[in-house]
């Protein structure tokens, strides 16, 4: 049974299943909101993808540390995710079918 349906109807789980529940109904909604990462923020996510730490980014990019986790803070939003795993796995789902990465 859906976590997220089951709480909705009023069902009680413990703590960890409802995080859990409202996680996955979170990065059910990101899918939506793909299209608004500007183009700085894909370049930060495609690094990201890469394994590439903010100050390693930082570099890459020329920008400042803090530019890196404004940008990081800003695709967490638009994503509705927590942190730069769940960023990752909802921008790759983005992405699956349309001919993988590209770095400029």
């Amino acid at each position: 049974m859906d976590f997220a349906i089951s709480i909705k109807q009023g069902m009680h789980f413990s703590p960890v299943h409802e995080q859990h529940a409202h996680t996955a109904e979170r990065l059910n909604t990101s899918n939506t909101q793909s299209s608004s990462l500007t183009d700085r923020e894909t370049q930060v996510m495609e690094w990201i993808s890469e394994g590439k730490t903010n100050g390693e980014i930082a570099s890459i990019l020329a920008i400042s540390h803090n530019t890196v986790k404004f940008h990081v803070q800003n695709i967490l939003n638009k994503l509705n995710v927590f942190n730069r795993i769940q960023a990752l796995s909802a921008w790759q789902r983005m992405h699956q079918g349309r001919g993988g990465r590209h770095h400029d």
